[in-house]
């Protein structure tokens, strides 16, 4: 194996590259490498991953490799990774597991003894039961760097799991998001290094007067309405997808007397309904499909946030935007299983305003007005430094990136 004294980036998914670009443009060239993820993988969210990672690193002007050529051929110095490789092999662990999640597993799901054992053990012990795989996840990263450095996904976190306990042998150093994963990585992993990068992403974003000027020509914004930003999360659970869209459609038409609005379906949700473009479009929405979109800009152009759950709840924090939750129904098959892992989104609901299905237009108009108000920007800055930390906590790029040069010289 050839070992190179270089920083590689592994690009999991083409979301990844807006994720990095502020980062990478503080790198030196000659000290990078960008390692595309072209894995053969099944899952529909992945749909055309590949190709669009490419088209979107040739549009940086980026010089790549791909993963399926250098793995254990090549070794890099420092290696920086998401963990979002969706790597997945069958081996005696797998197959164990998938035996005893098809017969045990199973038995506890149906007679409900998983929600006991959940309530007393803080693990249901179902192994996944009825959608297990006979595959498992593996990470391939400590084969492709010498210093694995993870790089932070989000702050959706499956606070039941969080972090994954694979993760103590495959990585080395955690960047994180602020001090409430740091702080959770600390506790588990009593010897790793954690480091606050905050979203990098959302680093030098260009002023709201000079973004929408930039949107103008695509989105048509109207001179005297306030603009949303609607970020729907991608709701995976089989028939309920795209229903966190589709539920609010005709609802929220009605408010375009009053705003424009932004929608961006998730990537995932195309995927698997890509009609969803067509439909909003009909119904007189705004439409974004781009996958490589610099989606800071949307935020930041955006005077209100409508999200729901996942990542975007947290990026519309970090940026200290008025937000407003828009809540399933509550026998939600999707809502079911959050619940059962604790995803750190449901507990931000309680800080934040929301909307349930059945609010009259009335309801929803005096949401958006009250969110809107001084007092909740207020809120939102201090629900931030709650999760993230005061500014200073935030390391800069200059700084992350004088870190990483050091590691290839040590």
């Amino acid at each position: 194996m050839i070992k190179v004294n270089k920083i590689c980036i592994l690009i999991n998914w083409v979301r990844e590259i807006d994720m990095y670009k502020n980062l990478i443009n503080k790198l030196p060239k000659e000290k990078l490498i960008i390692l595309v993820n072209d894995l053969n993988n099944e899952e529909i969210e992945r749909k055309n991953n590949t190709r669009e990672i490419i088209i979107g690193i040739k549009k940086e002007k980026l010089n790549y490799k791909l993963y399926s050529k250098v793995y254990l051929k090549e070794k890099y110095k420092v290696l920086l990774s998401t963990g979002e490789s969706g790597a997945k092999k069958i081996d005696v662990v797998s197959i164990l597991r998938f035996i005893y999640s098809r017969s045990i597993g199973i038995i506890l799901e149906k007679t409900k003894l998983s929600l006991l054992l959940l309530k007393f053990f803080g693990r249901p012990f179902v192994a996944g039961g009825s959608s297990s795989k006979l595959s498992r996840k593996y990470y391939p990263e400590k084969n492709l760097g010498d210093c694995v450095v993870k790089f932070p996904w989000s702050m959706d976190l499956n606070l039941m799991e969080f972090p994954e306990k694979e993760w103590k042998d495959n990585f080395d150093i955690f960047f994180t998001h602020g001090i409430y994963d740091s702080k959770l990585i600390n506790k588990k992993f009593k010897n790793k290094k954690t480091i606050i990068i905050g979203y990098p992403r959302y680093n030098n974003l260009d002023s709201k007067k000079i973004l929408i000027r930039k949107y103008q020509k695509k989105f048509k914004f109207s001179k005297n309405k306030k603009k949303i930003f609607w970020i729907p999360t991608h709701v995976n659970s089989p028939n309920e997808i795209g229903t966190n869209i589709i539920y609010w459609i005709n609802n929220f038409k009605k408010l375009l007397k009053n705003y424009d609005i932004i929608v961006r379906p998730h990537t995932k949700t195309i995927n698997y309904l890509p009609s969803i473009i067509s439909e909003l479009k009909r119904k007189g929405f705004k439409v974004d499909d781009k996958s490589d979109r610099k989606i800071g800009e949307l935020f930041k152009l955006s005077d209100l946030v409508f999200t729901d759950y996942g990542g975007s709840v947290f990026s519309s924090i970090y940026l200290e935007k008025p937000t407003i939750l828009l809540n399933l129904p509550v026998d939600s098959k999707y809502l079911e299983n959050k619940k059962k892992i604790v995803t750190f989104d449901l507990l931000v609901r309680k800080k934040i305003s929301s909307l349930k299905l059945n609010d009259t237009l009335g309801k929803i108009l005096i949401t958006c007005r009250n969110s809107l108000k001084k007092k909740e920007l207020l809120k939102k800055s201090s629900i931030k430094k709650s999760y993230f930390g005061n500014k200073e906590k935030i390391n800069s790029l200059e700084k992350i990136s004088k870190f990483l040069l050091k590691k290839i010289n040590d």
